[in-house]
């Protein structure tokens, strides 16, 4: 590793707004094994105090320390070998006591990536003797450094005595579930207790996660993770802060898919849901949008009891005549429902009536089983009552904890089409020609 890589790496972070981390977590300390910094390792930091060098936070002694000589600071270990790792303690000094905030990173090849973050508070002490800090969890990986860059609460300098590495096994957690979509995946999972945080890793390489997405409060429900290239494969890990403590599920893989049909919706179709969860990524114009893979779905906050989600179709140009409609759905296995079937009630409505509320047209109750694969099921054909549409909506009801709507395709012949293109249209064109011998061959008289 040459110097220019750590250098352009110290100044690019430097120039970062501080960051102030969300849900600090951080696991048992005795889960783990304390390692020492590899000897040899190339050790260098933006600012440094005179008779205060960055070697010091790897000397093995606690009583010698770099320090920034000002409240913002960067150092990096650059190790002579590559290193597993999954976690890291500080021992450290303040005076005045003073808040710390850590964002770390891991030298994957010639890239530093963030792994890990948290806040740590360092009381002063009269004897000056080093406080060695509770551990900060990093995403477990192999790599070739790490890069601190740290941000004080006040005045104090920011300092490292001593860097530690651990290493050991993590917590886990076996139920999590990850479903194909096109451009994406659905990724669900149930471990014991409250998250205060959940963080989705993900990469194109087994064990190596170079992205990652923050779930939703409610993300256990079902998150989705967009952006993804369509056929090729990817790989998650869950990483979940139960009160203090993170938890990882098993890598999970999918492959990304799209697959399109006919469209049967008029052009100019939009889409609308109730209720509305902020939280929540819904995608209404996915439903009609041609590709199996990609959908509107409802996740089911109230269950059990059940609760319901609709759809809302609208078309803001002419009426369309509408006689059936069919549904492709999508079974995705939920970690929180391993059932392998659910009950959906799907009712039709359109328009309003101020004294039964919305005008049912059409109504399919259903099972739905899981079919394995890719998880797409098309439902029956729900009749509908026969007529022109500007709008409808579909009311979904269900048992489970989640459902989709992947595609809305609609049937219906209208009975005042016109049938004038087929009689003045080309075909008329050459009735005409016909008759007046215009493609006929010349003959003699």
């Amino acid at each position: 590793m040459n110097w220019r890589v750590v250098c352009m790496a110290l100044c690019i972070i430097c120039l970062l707004v501080p960051y102030v981390p969300v849900g600090t977590a951080y696991a048992e300390q005795d889960d783990y094994e304390r390692v020492n910094v590899p000897a040899k390792s190339l050790i260098s930091a933006h600012n440094t105090l005179p008779g205060s060098t960055p070697q010091m936070a790897a000397d093995g002694n606690p009583a010698t320390a770099w320090n920034a000589g000002r409240n913002s600071g960067v150092i990096s270990f650059v190790f002579n070998q590559d290193i597993k790792m999954n976690g890291i303690e500080i021992a450290a000094t303040s005076s005045p006591t003073s808040t710390f905030s850590y964002l770390i990173y891991g030298l994957n090849g010639n890239r530093w990536e963030e792994i890990g973050h948290a806040s740590r508070t360092v009381e002063y002490r009269e004897d000056g003797k080093a406080t060695v800090l509770e551990r900060i969890p990093v995403l477990e990986g192999t790599y070739g450094g790490v890069l601190i860059s740290m941000d004080s609460s006040n005045t104090a300098s920011v300092s490292i005595n001593e860097l530690y590495l651990t290493q050991g096994t993590e917590p886990t957690f076996d139920n999590a579930t990850v479903s194909q979509l096109s451009g994406g995946a659905f990724l669900t999972w149930e471990h014991e207790g409250f998250a205060n945080q959940t963080v989705i890793y993900y990469g194109t390489q087994p064990g190596v996660y170079t992205e990652k997405v923050i779930a939703p409060w409610r993300g256990y429900l079902g998150t989705r993770v967009y952006n993804l290239v369509n056929d090729k494969k990817y790989y998650f890990k869950i990483a979940a802060n139960v009160q203090g403590k993170i938890y990882y599920s098993k890598e999970l893989s999918v492959v990304p898919k799209s697959s399109k049909i006919a469209k049967t919706l008029p052009e100019g179709t939009r889409g609308g849901v109730w209720p509305y969860y902020s939280d929540l990524n819904l995608t209404p114009n996915d439903a009609f949008d041609g590709d199996i893979y990609t959908s509107w779905y409802y996740t089911n906050p109230n269950y059990p009891p059940n609760d319901d989600g609709s759809l809302a179709l609208y078309f803001f140009r002419n009426p369309t005549y509408i006689e059936s409609v069919q549904i492709i759905t999508q079974y995705s296995p939920v970690a929180l429902d391993r059932s392998g079937v659910r009950e959906d009630e799907y009712t039709i409505t359109s328009g309003w009536d101020w004294n039964t509320g919305d005008i049912p047209i059409g109504q399919l109750k259903t099972t739905v089983r899981d079919p394995g694969g890719d998880g797409i099921v098309y439902l029956e054909t729900i009749p509908v009552k026969p007529g022109y549409y500007h709008e409808f909506e579909i009311h979904v009801k269900t048992t489970g904890r989640y459902v989709s709507v992947n595609e809305v395709i609609i049937n219906g012949k209208d009975p005042n089409a016109s049938v004038t293109g087929n009689v003045y249209g080309n075909e008329a064109n050459k009735v005409t020609q016909d008759v007046y011998a215009a493609n006929r061959p010349m003959t003699k008289n």
